[in-house]
């Protein structure tokens, strides 16, 4: 296919897909390249349209990894006060993060970066951390 903004002859999978009005999938005419360059630029002219596309993008996250609203997760930074529910720090750099079971999908409470990587890498299992626990006690100084 070739891609109308860089005029390269490239492999269909260099351009993305959107469903058409009868819904038929359809390949976008720039390619992802072109894309991404063209909405980098946009950004920059206007720094209020990035952030507004990262809000759009965190509201469409929250309700379709986590069935919540954006008013349903500020009830739970409040009530939390901002803080990690685990290490009851404050997050540094990013916001916190929608902690779940992966097994029921049921929302738990928000950790910040650190903590919710944390209960990934052990599995979610309580006997790994107890493990792990018993691991550093052991080896205290």
């Amino acid at each position: 296919m070739l891609c109308k903004t860089c005029q390269k002859d490239l492999d269909e999978n260099s351009f993305g897909s959107y469903r058409g009005r009868e819904g038929k999938v359809l390949r976008r005419k720039s390619c992802r390249r072109c894309r991404s360059n063209m909405q980098s630029d946009r950004y920059a002219k206007d720094p209020k349209v990035a952030a507004d596309a990262k809000l759009a993008a965190r509201r469409y996250v929250l309700r379709k990894a986590y069935g919540m609203t954006q008013v349903d997760y500020d009830r739970m930074y409040e009530a939390q006060q901002g803080l990690c529910a685990i290490c009851g720090q404050l997050p540094i750099g990013k916001p916190l993060n929608v902690d779940h079971d992966h097994r029921t999908g049921k929302v738990r409470q928000l950790l910040c970066w650190s903590c919710n990587t944390a209960l990934g890498k052990f599995r979610d299992s309580v006997e790994i951390l107890r493990q792990a626990v018993a691991y550093l006690e052991r080896h205290r100084n």
